[in-house]
């Protein structure tokens, strides 16, 4: 990398650059507007003087709560010209939790852009600057340095769930976004390149859609806040605004893939992450867009968005089974280490660690944390290095590329063997017939622990025959005691696969039979993984978000055969609510009169 590592500096010269090139897209009501980078200088000078005048300095910590808006992008820039660094609060998060956030960060000011729940001691950025002057000063610490070009202070603290139950604040220097879009090859980073921002902002894969564009004299394209994310709504934002770039966690890549693949056609560079890929989905994205490149995004919070990247051939080989997670990107370098922190050869399974110029400062306020996760490394050169031990088990594979194998705290030992569920749910997602695997234990403190696999099935299949064949292929302490089918797996707010809720999902889905369910009703439970409780719950509320709400909407046509509104979902939250509607839907499409009080099932056969 060239010039400075502050990421202020890169950016006011960035802007100075290309002044008039359009660097934000957004939509305004019905239309799109555009912010460009003499707009957004403008823009963000104004909130930097209101924040320096309510005493934020260098060193403070600044609560943003970030809806997407331009105003919040101006205010994280405004943040980091004053020598400051953001902590992003998520705007739906309970106040409880929000206000943990802020005190564990000591944050001296909390700003909402637009007055956006301007309660609980927010402050809206966009009101008078005497509004601000209720924050007190803060004096800057003395180890801030006057010439930050090296990147070394904190651009902003991102907190991830913790172990202890409680969340960890990651303190990330300004080298650390410097480096993760400066000089890398994994996509293009031009000012040709419009990259779309969809991502949650209290998630760092924002960093890399944020400062991807900004850093660069591209475009930034901001998903409307409001809307859900749906592949109709992707639809529109990518051919709007001619994006190019974009990112998807994994569990969304799959239903997009599965349900309408088509409304990435525009894209030219995708990356996908979170979780590991899917090599079927993976395999009909590329026979439906042969135009995209698809990048494997590896990395954890502390390695700064990601930590490795591998541009998945189109010629996959059939034999695949996994994605690999690829080869560090520049800026980082990685080893296989065992227990001792020694490095293991290739084909060896180890504990991954990162080391270089994507690393967090530290854990904030968890020396211990620190210890165990931050150490030191020796390379071969015999030279030592800070590093993050990122708890994932890796082998490489003869090519160089890193194949991940799961976590390091999700091995488990069965009548004294040790397990990687891992392992065996790659085996299992790979039989004939399964589109999904989770494998957990049970553990019981009055019998043996027990595995337990949760699968989706693509279609009928008989769990005693799929146990049969898991022994030709797995050691017999390996083979699941149980095999449990599920229509979906179940979803945490993140678009994560949500363990804990596997067993009580299993049992409500065990309550009652799908042939007891009206049409809408079954929709639900293939969905959501559950039956619903009451006609008069909402979708939402049930556990339903808008990686959900696509398959639901895609269910609901297929089965009735009629085209919905893309908001039908929204519109009509409750099974009885869309049940009503959809008989009202489907009765005038054949023609029927709307006296029509016939079952939903009955109206959608009803062939005239």
């Amino acid at each position: 990398m060239t010039g400075s590592h502050n990421v202020y500096r890169r950016f006011e010269a960035v802007a100075e650059c290309h002044a008039r090139r359009y660097a934000l897209a957004f939509r305004v009501g019905s239309g799109w507007s555009v912010w460009s980078y003499a707009d957004l200088i403008s823009h963000s000078g104004v909130i930097e003087g209101k924040l320096r005048e309510a005493g934020v300095g260098k060193g403070s910590a600044v609560g943003l709560v970030v809806h997407r808006y331009p105003e919040t992008i101006a205010t994280m820039i405004a943040v980091l010209a004053i020598g400051a660094h953001f902590v992003p609060l998520d705007p739906l998060s309970p106040e409880s939790r929000t206000q943990w956030l802020i005190e564990e960060a000591g944050v001296q000011i909390v700003v909402t852009p637009r007055g956006a729940r301007a309660s609980g001691g927010l402050v809206d950025i966009t009101t008078p600057a005497s509004a601000l002057q209720r924050a007190s000063a803060v004096s800057p610490p003395s180890d801030v340095p006057d010439d930050p070009d090296d990147g070394s202070e904190v651009a902003y603290v991102m907190f991830t769930s913790g172990s202890t139950g409680h969340p960890k604040g990651v303190a990330v220097p300004h080298r650390a976004i410097t480096r993760l879009v400066e000089d890398q090859d994994y996509v293009r980073f031009d000012e040709s390149r419009v990259f779309l921002q969809t991502a949650p902002m209290n998630f760092d894969a924002s960093i890399f859609e944020i400062w991807g564009a900004l850093l660069h004299g591209g475009r930034c394209v901001l998903y409307p806040d409001s809307e859900p994310i749906t592949a109709l709504g992707l639809r529109e934002v990518i051919s709007k605004a001619k994006v190019t770039t974009a990112w998807l966690p994994a569990s969304l890549f799959d239903a997009i893939v599965t349900h309408d693949i088509g409304c990435l056609d525009l894209i030219q560079e995708l990356i996908v992450g979170g979780e590991a890929l899917s090599v079927s989905h993976v395999r009909q994205a590329f026979a439906a867009l042969p135009g995209i490149k698809i990048v494997n995004g590896y990395g954890p919070t502390e390695n700064t968005t990601f930590t490795t990247c591998y541009a998945i051939p189109r010629d996959l080989p059939s034999s695949a089974v996994r994605i690999p997670i690829g080869r560090a990107i520049n800026g980082t370098q990685v080893l296989i280490v065992d227990d001792d922190m020694q490095p293991v050869p290739a084909g060896i399974e180890g504990d991954l660690v990162a080391l270089g110029q994507g690393l967090a400062i530290e854990y904030l306020g968890d020396a211990e944390l620190n210890r165990a996760s931050f150490s030191t490394v020796t390379l071969p050169d015999g030279t030592r290095h800070r590093c993050y031990r990122t708890g994932d088990r890796v082998v490489e594979l003869p090519d160089g590329l890193l194949d991940f194998h799961g976590r390091r705290d999700e091995q488990v030992k069965i009548h004294g063997y040790r397990i990687e569920p891992f392992e065996i749910e790659t085996v299992v997602a790979g039989m004939q017939g399964v589109s999904q695997c989770r494998v957990v234990v049970d553990y019981g403190p009055l019998r043996p622990d027990r595995l337990i696999a949760y699968v989706v099935l693509r279609a009928p299949l008989w769990l005693n025959g799929l146990k049969r064949a898991l022994a030709d292929v797995l050691p017999e302490y390996m083979v699941p005691h149980s095999l449990i089918a599920l229509p979906f797996l179940p979803l945490n707010a993140n678009g994560k696969l949500a363990c804990d809720k596997l067993a009580s999902v299993a049992a409500e889905a065990s309550g009652r039979r799908v042939s007891e369910m009206n049409l809408v009703e079954a929709a639900w439970s293939e969905v959501l993984g559950h039956i619903p409780s009451a006609a008069d719950l909402n979708f939402f509320d049930a556990g339903g978000r808008s990686l959900e709400a696509i398959q639901l909407h895609a269910l609901l046509e297929r089965e009735t055969k009629i085209s919905l509104d893309p908001t039908f979902v929204y519109e009509f939250t409750t099974t009885h609510q869309q049940t009503r509607e959809l008989i009202r839907l489907v009765a005038h499409a054949k023609g029927i009169s709307d006296g029509y009080s016939n079952s939903l099932t009955d109206l959608v056969n009803y062939s005239g």
